[in-house]
């Protein structure tokens, strides 16, 4: 759309393809900038078909519509997918009300330039890195929509910098720290309230197995076999928050390879034997770990502020509980191999595992043998 200014006020142009497909050039002349606009738009809109949109009501999406009314449709689109999970959604939603709209609300489709998207993301990045990364999500999902759609040739946010998350050093607890933690929460929990012995239980298995928190609160009865000849836990639901019906159980895992069966240590029995010992209701999915009022599922961020006050005053007590997944990402590593460490974290590949989770080695292997045979014979 072009707005110039003439002697009687404003003038505004535009093009557009009528139900035909023949290009028709519509203007309007108002007294204001603003009128002349919103004149031309209303001509146009009265020209062009309208489409189909993600939900098969009828949506119109021209050049002036704005960003965020087509991200808008994208997002209906994504969830009617059924392939995106609850809590992506929630992310996407509130990026779209809390950022794009404020920063992009009134860009429309036909304004959005890679240079403009560009800058906008980087501008955001500098203070809000993670949303900026899922903005530029929500901004190419968004442009190809309406690429799809055929009001756009191209899609201007692809090529926008992707936005790089700062490379954090991994943390992990050493195998002397991680038996001095378990050893500092079996003896202040030996008589605590069942609240405290069951973050006691839940840490022991985080630590022998690898499992993220909402896992290990997701494990059933019907998925644990502790009389096996080789004891194991089957990992196929999880616990989730933040998503539109609460903290809830969800079927489905993070990834399709974190469907697991798990052969477990001999501690690790002995944790689960004593959450079962402890008669707790596990509701209808029959939760290994409910909340201890019974039949419901714990809450993560509960489990969380538990194992943080008995940990006050310890060296323990400013770690998250994902150091557990990389304590055992980087031991198994070291003493089996990475492939194993990157299969019992439930990785599709090896690299997430290297990338995130273990403890790069700064010391280089001992190779002064090999490399001697580079000089050949020396003398005595």
């Amino acid at each position: 759309m072009w707005v110039t200014r003439i002697d009687r006020g404003y003038r505004a142009r535009t093009t557009v393809r009528d139900a035909s497909g023949a290009l028709r050039h519509v203007e309007r002349t108002r007294s204001s900038k603003g009128s002349a606009r919103s004149a031309v738009l209303e001509a146009a809109a009265a020209i062009t078909p309208k489409t189909a949109g993600a939900l098969g009501a009828s949506t119109e999406i021209q050049p002036w519509t704005r960003l965020v009314d087509v991200a808008e449709v994208w997002l209906a689109e994504k969830e009617a997918s059924g392939r995106v999970r609850d809590q992506s959604m929630q992310q996407y939603r509130a990026v779209v009300k809390n950022q794009m709209l404020p920063l992009l609300g009134e860009v429309t489709l036909g304004d959005a330039t890679t240079p403009l998207l560009d800058r906008t993301l980087k501008v955001l990045a500098e203070t809000k890195n993670s949303r900026a990364r899922i903005l530029r999500q929500v901004l190419v999902g968004t442009l190809g929509l309406a690429v799809r759609h055929g009001v756009l040739k191209t899609n201007a946010a692809s090529n926008t910098a992707t936005v790089l998350t700062p490379k954090k050093q991994i943390e992990d607890y050493s195998v002397a720290e991680v038996r001095e933690l378990l050893a500092h929460l079996r003896a202040v929990t030996a008589e605590g309230s069942l609240l405290e012995q069951q973050a006691c239980q839940v840490v022991h298995v985080m630590a022998g197995t690898g499992l993220r928190v909402g896992e290990a609160l997701g494990l059933s009865w019907d998925g644990v076999n502790l009389d096996a000849d080789i004891p194991y836990v089957v990992v196929s639901r999880t616990v989730v928050t933040g998503t539109s019906t609460g903290t809830r159980l969800q079927d489905v895992p993070k990834t399709e390879s974190s469907h697991r069966h798990l052969p477990i240590p001999d501690f690790v029995v002995t944790a689960l034997r004593a959450a079962n010992a402890a008669g707790l209701d596990g509701g209808e999915f029959g939760l290994v770990f409910p909340a201890v009022t019974g039949g419901k599922v714990r809450q993560p961020n509960g489990l969380r502020a538990k194992l943080k006050d008995l940990t006050l005053g310890t060296p323990f007590e400013k770690h998250a509980t994902h150091i557990f997944r990389k304590s055992v990402a980087t031991h198994v590593a070291r003493e089996v191999g990475l492939t194993q460490a990157s299969s019992l974290l439930g990785h599709n590949e090896t690299g997430t595992t290297v990338k995130h989770y273990v403890r790069p080695e700064h010391e280089a292997p001992d190779v002064r043998t090999a490399l001697e045979k580079l000089n050949g014979d020396t003398p005595n």
